[in-house]
């Protein structure tokens, strides 16, 4: 195969590239809040995927441009990250919360988990209603954890660059998967766009040019993780949609 070299790009048409994806980044959100289908959930992870691509010039113009405009990231207090150490857990970060569709069951899924404690700030309204006003974070274990912890208290919160924004850990998960074996998977947000995209066919035609990788059976475990009636990345990459967006202004 052809050795491919990234070609020099001008600050003009860096600055149209991210004008662009804005406005395509946006439509796409304002069609994404407001009704669920497998062809929405593909097109977001496809507009994601352009910010991850353009990752490099995005956080040359941030810091050239716009220097005080800073992610929010997350990080899980030492002591819970020990309480989950040898249980079966999910847990996935989006303090901050915004208003987007759901279904009429508020239902959580706990395929492959177990019902223990969790915690959840999640207000569910019908469709008619404005659908799920999501400002939580979902910690989900066996039985391990004796204690409640709030979002607030939860999570150690830093700002961070874009690009550490993308590298940073937005879900962490352990489940048995389908034919018994454990698995444990700390996930970026990069990764978790990438394969989304790519599991799905958002970025070209699945089980085309992809190619088994690690975090395959995590990633699958995830999309048939159900919030609401919806698959828990649906909420993860349309709060990753909003976090660019109201970091450009442009919500």
């Amino acid at each position: 195969m052809a050795m491919q070299h990234r070609l020099a790009v001008d600050e003009q048409t860096i600055k149209r590239n991210i004008d662009l994806n804005l406005k395509r980044l946006k439509r796409q959100y304002d069609i994404s809040v407001n009704e669920y289908d497998e062809v929405s959930l593909l097109e977001l992870s496809h507009a994601l995927r352009m910010w991850v691509d353009m990752q490099d010039h995005v956080q040359s113009y941030l810091t050239q441009h716009l220097s005080e405009k800073q992610f929010r990231v997350y990080t899980l207090r030492p002591e819970l990250e020990k309480a989950c150490c040898g249980s079966k857990y999910l847990v996935t970060y989006f303090v901050g919360g915004l208003t987007t569709y759901s279904t009429d069951k508020p239902l959580v899924s706990f395929r492959g988990i177990g019902q223990g404690p969790s915690v959840m700030s999640f207000g569910m309204r019908p469709p008619s209603a404005g659908g799920a006003w999501i400002n939580y974070v979902l910690l989900l274990a066996e039985y391990k954890i004796k204690y409640e912890y709030e979002p607030e208290t939860a999570f150690l919160t830093s700002d961070a660059s874009f690009k550490k924004w993308l590298e940073s850990e937005v879900v962490r998960v352990c489940f048995t998967d389908e034919v018994g074996e454990r698995e444990e998977r700390l996930i970026s947000r990069i990764m978790l766009i990438k394969r989304v995209a790519n599991n799905l066919g958002g970025s070209h035609p699945a089980g085309v040019f992809d190619v088994v990788h690690k975090y395959d059976k995590a990633v699958d475990f995830l999309l048939g993780y159900e919030v609401g009636g919806l698959p828990l990345p649906y909420y993860i990459l349309l709060k990753s949609a909003y976090d660019i967006l109201t970091g450009f202004d442009y919500l």
